[in-house]
């Protein structure tokens, strides 16, 4: 930055410089996060008002101590979040081409 401010930048230009080295954590860290947060609220909310979902069908597998049914729900999750994980790294080399793309 404060070789960009000596070279006479602008506050876009070195805006920009920021968020572009800033991007990759960012995107990382919201994505996990967002997951965990939406797994913990559709359970949660769905057993509040009684709505009838994978959180509703967690609980109850819980309860009856249905394994293949506990498995089935905690699977669909995990897939997802691999899904995920592999866009965010996707989107991650993207915005970074620093990132090694695998020699």
């Amino acid at each position: 930055m404060t070789l960009l401010r000596a070279k006479g930048a602008g506050a876009r230009t070195v805006a920009r410089h920021v968020l572009r080295n800033a991007a990759g954590p960012i995107v990382s860290t919201t994505f996990t996060e967002l997951v965990d947060v939406l797994l913990v609220a559709v359970v949660v909310i769905e057993l509040v008002f009684g709505i009838p979902g994978i959180g509703h069908l967690l609980y109850d597998g819980v309860i009856d101590r249905g394994l293949p049914l506990l498995m089935g729900t905690a699977m669909t999750p995990a897939v997802l979040t691999v899904g995920g994980t592999l866009l965010q790294d996707v989107v991650h080399a993207a915005l970074d081409p620093r990132v090694s793309q695998g020699d």
